[in-house]
């Protein structure tokens, strides 16, 4: 049996503030988990936590494309790198959010590895990019849409190396793992 690690990704980067003036608590999901010890009811081990950087709303307003973009860009590229180590050892990582932007982070990890489909669980779509929707702004209602490449290019593209070519099937083999 592969070895469980539990690593925390506790962001809220890709929410805007639910009222003006507050910060997002979904940060607080990994840390809750294991208050319900998780990590000892999995028998698995400790991975550690990629801190993401200060939830910042700045002057950022509607229409200027995803918030946070910036931080998000680097904390997807900074939880990817600690999850491929993982990845590459065999182990089976499960990722304690944070908001559905760290998506982009775990999908990134598994592009640099090897081909990889995803089952993608969640209570609305999360596909909304400036191709269908005028309301877009938020990376974690729009997070399956950026890993497949539609979406604000700094998200996107080469600089933060997106599934922007990634094609999600089926594997031939198991669904067991």
């Amino acid at each position: 049996m592969r070895k469980i690690v539990l690593l925390d990704a506790p962001s809220n980067l890709g929410l805007r503030p639910p009222i003006p003036g507050t910060i997002p608590g979904c940060y607080k999901l990994a840390g809750a988990l294991r208050d319900q010890r998780l990590l000892e009811r999995l028998g698995a081990a400790e991975g550690g936590v990629v801190v993401p950087p200060r939830y910042d709303l700045g002057d950022w307003k509607l229409g200027d494309g995803v918030f946070n973009a910036r931080a998000l860009a680097g904390y997807t590229r900074r939880l990817a790198n600690r999850l491929e180590r993982h990845l590459r050892t065999g182990e089976f990582t499960v990722v304690l959010g944070g908001d559905c932007s760290i998506l982009l982070g775990s999908a990134l990890a598994l592009r640099r590895v090897g081909r990889f489909g995803l089952a993608f669980i969640d209570g609305h779509s999360d596909f909304r990019h400036v191709g269908n929707s005028a309301g877009v702004g938020a990376a974690a209602g729009e997070d399956l849409a950026l890993v497949t490449g539609r979406g604000q290019p700094d998200l996107t593209d080469r600089t933060c190396r997106s599934l922007v070519s990634v094609t999600m099937t089926r594997p031939a083999t198991s669904w067991r793992l």
